[in-house]
């Protein structure tokens, strides 16, 4: 690991003892486009950002698990795309080093490869196994450029690693050189595309269309300040704010006038329009999934959106169950149980809207809804009958609990008789971690509504 930075002492690492200046650096480091690279001293990160990196490297590693889960696989093909990547490393507010999500994607595909080769010789398996790993780095900050290509100097050469290539590009231009790149490729790759812009303009609607138009197994990990996108909305400010949706590609799908309307309404009016993004905008990527969770930060009440976009249920899945795993940094503000996006600001004046923390009470509160709300959508929505995997598919974008919280919930459904659970051959399942996607699920013959 390189130097990092912390007042009048020095650390130790596998180069040495390593000095450090006795100054720390100026709070004003952090500007308006991002963290500043100029200067020899990493700028500091914040918790939040520390638990958003943990997700990213969770993912990418269990990514990795879960696609070579069958014996038969003996390579994985994984593209990686860092697209606002920064310089690579920064310091806590203790003055503790942090490596930056270059480095930190670079070990979760290191580390994903190595548990799938130690499983399968743990398992007896002799067919070979390797992963096909290629990490694109890219940021148009040319100070942040050098500081990355400082850290990647001081990676060890005598282990496997990613083939790594770094730009300095605009995004919309890499990503338009990576799509001329892989679309034309014998054998497609999978591609995830992790774009944790500053703001909310730097990544445009009509580039996310062309990722999933020409790679639809590709996945986003997005940040997207849409606190700050709603605030900006107002009469006064409708000419720029049109501008600013026409640099985004968002005014293809809504316009200036529709949201500084409803922000200059009651109460609720900015759950609305973020409602409304989600709603309108998100689905035009051409992604079937999206988990739009808001990321908090202490310092500020302006929380970003960390938003995964996926063709697939089980990416969608995966996305959740990690953010339940780092609930002190994730909310979510709206509906329990189904109706993820139904924050209706009638309701303020008569059932609060509680902040949604992914917390234990959190998930007690999910299971309850979901016990309300499964039984009125089955006979609602599946009079005829439906199977566990086309509901959960149903309901993915309607609530914030996992598969695993849904499969639990239904199986205890079953049991009570509030639905009617049974096999393909109309057996009832005895245990919830035998449920299968096949298994059928039917309305309860006498359903009464209010209960």
């Amino acid at each position: 690991m390189a130097a990092y930075w912390k007042a009048g002492r020095g650390i130790r690492c596998r180069r040495g003892l390593i000095l450090l200046p006795r100054h720390r650096p100026d709070r004003g480091r952090f500007m308006a486009r991002g963290y500043n690279w100029k200067f020899d001293i990493p700028p500091e990160i914040d918790e939040h950002s520390i638990a958003k990196h943990r997700v990213l490297r969770r993912y990418v590693e269990n990514y990795i698990q879960i696609l070579c889960l069958n014996p038969r696989r003996e390579c994985l093909r994984l593209v990686v795309v860092d697209g606002f990547c920064g310089g690579g490393l920064y310091q806590t507010s203790s003055g503790e080093p942090h490596l930056g999500s270059p480095l930190i994607l670079r070990q979760a595909l290191q580390a994903g490869r190595a548990f799938v080769q130690t499983r399968r010789v743990e398992m007896g398996m002799h067919r070979p196994f390797d992963l096909e790993a290629t990490l694109h780095l890219n940021d148009n900050d040319a100070d942040a450029i050098k500081s990355l290509r400082a850290q990647l100097a001081t990676c060890p050469k005598n282990e496997w690693a990613p083939t790594t290539h770094v730009t300095q590009l605009d995004f919309n231009m890499a990503a338009a050189q990576l799509i001329t790149a892989y679309k034309h490729s014998r054998r497609s790759p999978r591609i995830i595309f992790v774009l944790d812009q500053y703001g909310f303009t730097q990544t445009t609607l009509p580039v996310m269309k062309s990722i999933f138009t020409t790679f639809p197994k590709a996945e986003i990990v997005l940040t997207f300040a849409v606190d700050a996108l709603t605030n900006f909305a107002s009469p006064e400010t409708r000419e720029l704010y049109r501008r600013i949706l026409a640099k985004t590609g968002f005014d293809e799908v809504v316009s200036a006038e529709r949201l500084t309307e409803l922000k200059a309404e009651d109460h609720g009016a900015k759950h609305v329009i973020q409602t409304l993004l989600l709603r309108e905008v998100f689905p035009q990527t051409g992604a079937a999934y999206a988990t739009p969770f808001f990321v908090i930060p202490r310092q500020s009440r302006r929380g970003y959106w960390l938003v995964h976009l996926a063709n697939n249920t089980r990416a969608n899945d995966e996305m959740k169950r990690l953010h339940w795993q780092e609930h002190n940094h994730f909310m979510h503000f709206g509906a329990e149980g189904v109706g993820i996006l139904a924050f209706d600001p009638v309701r303020l004046d008569e059932t609060p809207q509680y902040t949604f923390d992914f917390g234990d009470i959190a998930q007690q509160r999910t299971s309850s809804a979901l016990h309300h709300d499964l039984p009125k959508l089955v006979h609602d929505q599946f009079s005829a009958g439906t199977n566990v995997g086309t509901l959960l598919e149903r309901i993915a974008n309607e609530t914030p609990a996992t598969r695993d919280m849904v499969q639990q919930v239904l199986f205890e459904l079953g049991r009570t008789g509030e639905i009617e659970m049974r096999t393909q051959h109309g057996r009832q399942r005895k245990h919830v971690d035998r449920l299968q996607l096949l298994d059928e699920i039917h309305p309860r013959r006498q359903f009464f509504l209010f209960r």
